[in-house]
């Protein structure tokens, strides 16, 4: 009854949510999303917030292809959530029957990401872990450059002259922070050069869900602080992967090693082929 109740006041919400936006106090704003849903975001970041706010969406090439990957019922887990967009997102395609867990070191970020949850009504089967997940368990130091909170990372730490504060943070394991559900139907990555730390630390995940999709960024100069990015794509090929890339232009195509490696950025979509699946 509850869920329900919560459900009627998150659409009568989103269709009396007349302005684009609403400045909340304490730098947040209530913005609502191309598609109804509303988000809070950190007013002073410009990585992620500008634009949500202008165009109402975020990174719209891969949510051509991270969306319909979202089945009703699944499990979808969001590591580096940031404000929680992908996350929202999911946390609407699931439904009820669903279960969306968005992962995020920086408390402020997951504080927002709550809010977010309960302002559409999603809280029952969405929730926020305000963690690191990694390979190890530790304390940590998360670097956030300036207003850029999308580029927050463990790799990124303050020194005299630069602009950078460090938050510190709990890390784990991604199967710790899942409760023991280590079935997953969609996982995505974004977390600024550490994603083989992340993938080291989700091996039994990996290993429980055959028929895992995982979208990841794929950058080499950050991650070859963390290791070889030509390791971090053998790791992958070893569990099993087929390895593509989401364009800029919204197409997935095959991705060889040598080409990811030659680039300083790129969106990886990960799947096993159907005869490895169980």
């Amino acid at each position: 009854m509850l869920s329900t109740i919560r459900g009627r006041l998150a659409q009568w919400l989103r269709r009396s949510f007349g302005q684009a936006s609403h400045y909340i106090g304490d730098g947040v704003i209530l913005a609502r999303l191309s598609n109804g849903l509303m988000i809070y975001l950190d007013g002073g970041d410009v990585s992620l917030t500008p634009s949500i706010l202008v165009a109402g969406e975020w990174e719209p090439w891969v949510m051509r292809h991270f969306g319909p990957a979202v089945r009703p019922g699944a499990h979808v887990v969001d590591i580096g959530a940031n404000c929680g967009y992908y996350a929202l997102l999911a946390a609407e395609r699931t439904g009820p029957t669903g279960k969306v867990v968005a992962i995020e070191a920086n408390p402020r970020l997951a504080h927002l990401v709550t809010k977010t949850f309960a302002v559409n009504g999603c809280s029952d089967w969405a929730r926020v872990v305000n963690a690191a997940a990694l390979d190890r368990e530790a304390d940590i130091e998360l670097g956030v450059p300036g207003d850029y909170l999308g580029s927050a990372s463990i790799l990124m730490t303050p020194a005299e002259g630069n602009c950078v504060r460090a938050i510190k943070a709990r890390a784990a394991p991604l199967s710790q922070l899942l409760d023991g559900n280590l079935r997953v139907d969609l996982l995505k990555i974004d977390a600024e050069g550490a994603e083989p730390l992340i993938w080291r630390g989700a091996q039994d995940v990996l290993a429980a869900s055959p028929e895992i999709v995982v979208f990841m960024e794929f950058a080499p100069p950050m991650i070859s602080h963390t290791c070889a990015p030509e390791q971090m794509l053998i790791e992958i090929r070893a569990n099993g992967f087929a390895v593509e890339e989401v364009t800029p232009e919204g197409i997935v195509e095959h991705a060889d090693n040598s080409a990811l490696l030659a680039k300083d950025w790129a969106e990886l979509r990960l799947r096993r082929p159907p005869r490895q699946q169980r």
